[in-house]
């Protein structure tokens, strides 16, 4: 009787379980199933609702939810009380989807309306970047009469200060940045509900909590776990994450600005050995560094994580645990179309005024040609998703507006029997054919 709760609208019994009150689940079970006997049974008592919770507790103390999760909570909610809904109700409803129908409707077509435009003037300045661009060598001074115009070139990129980490001694001169990634070993919690109907109207809400151990990019906080005995994290982060990104960086002899810097972002793993320097309690395993020293008393075994990577040790992975990886963007051969002002490349700004720009870079050798129609291709995806968009709002905007007349004709002609329920059905059909044509 401990764990019964009793409302007005339902009564809810609420049960936490581990796998070590086994026996005493066992004994709780028998003491209410003795009770209910002796109260003459019946199925539909408080005594009934207590027992029927105590079999859930042996069915969590024997392995929960199929013996998949140890933690678990089970708790039943009684449905009766609630009436069906009056035809006023339901006619008011439909009323309140003359309020939102109209405000879909109107953001549809600002969407289709402002996509058009958009797809219009998109093509205009990428049509007007086809006829204008001109050639230029990479590595040589520009021709005369290239300047402020818009240009196409190929060429490697180069840095004249390259990306470094100076907490690790780590500097790679062939790269444009340099990310420094720090995680930590935690446990994280999951919960999933499920619900299933009684036949007694009630219903049963299993909730399951499991636990796992898995890398994160910042420590986990076991206080608000449901059960957080055996799952307490610790450990801290020595650095944080961070990227360094290189200066000077340039196509060739043309500096580039960095909105075409930034559209170069091929990341490459980078060995730990390359460190020069490594912080106290820093150890190197295979492509990564650990620190092993914030979890060294009170360790919490755990087996070795697959994906780790690291070689074998004496002590498996522990809760704690920090490792750091380093990832680049490597200098490579590149192609760009942009506009030529003062030795550096940046937007081309065409006729269609701003928003509508033209700058480009990619990896490798492409052509001028083929970089544009490849823009217009996804200009033209990008429009058609757009239109796709407005269409769904538009139409669960009729549905809104519309929805009125198969609700009233629900309430009208509903209540006929055999006539009532097919009439209303059709008029729905011919409802929703509607919204689809408009």
């Amino acid at each position: 009787s401990r764990g019964l709760k009793k409302t007005r609208k339902q009564t809810i019994v609420d049960c936490t379980m581990r796998t070590r009150t086994k026996p005493k689940m066992r004994n709780l079970n028998s003491a209410f199933n003795s009770l209910n006997n002796r109260g003459g049974g019946g199925g539909d008592g408080p005594l009934y609702n207590v027992a029927r919770a105590a079999g859930a507790y042996t069915a969590f103390a024997n392995g929960g939810n199929g013996g998949n999760d140890p933690y678990g909570d089970v708790y039943y909610e009684r449905a009766g009380g609630r009436a069906a809904a009056t035809a006023g109700q339901r006619l008011g409803c439909g009323l309140c989807g003359l309020l939102w129908g109209p405000l879909l409707l109107f953001a549809g077509c600002a969407l289709l309306f402002a996509n058009e435009g958009w797809a219009v003037r998109t093509r205009r300045s990428l049509d007007e970047a086809l006829g204008s661009y001109v050639e230029i060598d990479a590595g040589a001074a520009p021709p005369a009469g290239a300047a402020d115009r818009l240009v196409h070139l190929t060429g490697p990129i180069v840095v004249s200060s390259p990306a470094s980490d100076a907490d690790f001694g780590l500097a790679r001169g062939d790269a444009i940045a340099l990310t420094r990634r720090v995680e930590i070993y935690q446990w994280h919690e999951k919960k999933s509900t499920t619900r299933r109907k009684l036949n007694n109207g009630e219903t049963e809400v299993t909730e399951s909590y499991s636990y796992e151990r898995r890398w994160t990019g910042s420590p986990v906080s076991s206080g608000g776990f449901r059960h957080p005995e055996g799952h307490e994290n610790i450990g801290f982060l020595p650095f944080h994450s961070a990227t360094f990104r290189a200066e000077g960086v340039a196509l060739g002899v043309y500096a580039l600005s960095d909105s075409l810097v930034a559209k170069i972002h091929t990341q490459y793993d980078v060995p730990a050995t390359e460190a020069r320097t490594l912080p106290p309690g820093a150890e190197v395993q295979g492509n990564r560094i650990y620190f092993l020293e914030h979890a060294a008393r009170d360790r919490l075994a755990a087996p070795p994580d697959p994906t780790d990577g690291r070689v074998a040790r004496a002590e498996a992975t522990a809760v704690g645990d920090v490792r750091v990886t380093f990832q680049e963007v490597r200098c490579a051969t590149a192609s760009a179309v942009a506009a030529l002002s003062h030795g550096t490349l940046v937007p081309w700004h065409s006729r269609e005024g701003p928003g509508y720009d033209v700058q480009m870079l990619v990896e490798g050798t492409r052509g001028a040609h083929d970089m544009i129609v490849q823009a217009q291709q996804l200009g033209t995806f990008l429009s058609w998703a757009r239109r796709a968009g407005g269409a769904l709002l538009n139409l669960l905007g009729f549905a809104g507006i519309t929805g009125l007349v198969a609700t009233a004709a629900d309430v009208s002609v509903g209540w006929i029997p055999l006539v009532g329920p097919a009439a209303s059905s059709i008029i729905g059909l011919g409802v929703c054919i509607a919204n689809v044509v408009l």
